[in-house]
């Protein structure tokens, strides 16, 4: 569905995308809320399971998760740590009213997020790839590769 919703964005310009966005942002919703009452049934089921025979163990593996993924420090704009509540609550709010603020906030932060990915393929190679791959290509990748490695996505 995000994908869907990734591709219907890059044509929302059209008239007849605008309704498609809508519907795929509604289902996504109904999907996310679905998703997190199933954990918090699955969480309830646990509790009852485990939580009540081993309360230690489980209030111990509990607090683990918490901790986990408590968010303690963020690193701002000009690289340093903040770590104070009051710092991390204006640094969020600094943050995200940027974001929103910004006239194109999903190109941005797509362009933001993706600015140190390596380009696998580019505009200026339509030619070269609808080629039939030769026996010497395949041979040398397949003899580039580590036995117990998969292959990158590009």
């Amino acid at each position: 569905m995000e994908d869907k919703l990734g591709c219907l964005l890059w044509f929302r310009l059209l008239p007849e995308v605008s309704n498609d966005i809508v519907e795929t942002r509604k289902e996504l919703e109904r999907l996310a809320a679905h998703e997190e009452t199933d954990w918090k049934h699955r969480n309830k089921v646990l509790w009852l399971w485990e939580g009540d025979r081993n309360t230690r163990f489980f209030l111990r593996w509990a607090s683990t998760r918490f901790q986990k993924n408590l968010i303690k420090k963020f690193k701002n704009s000009k690289g340093a740590l903040v770590t104070m509540e009051e710092g991390i609550q204006s640094f969020i709010l600094v943050h995200f009213g940027h974001v929103y603020a910004s006239s194109r906030p999903l190109l941005d932060a797509i362009a933001k997020g993706t600015e140190h990915l390596r380009a696998g393929v580019d505009f200026s190679m339509p030619e070269e790839l609808p080629q039939p791959y030769t026996a010497l290509e395949v041979k040398q990748t397949l003899f580039q590769m580590a036995p117990l490695k998969s292959l990158e996505p590009d």
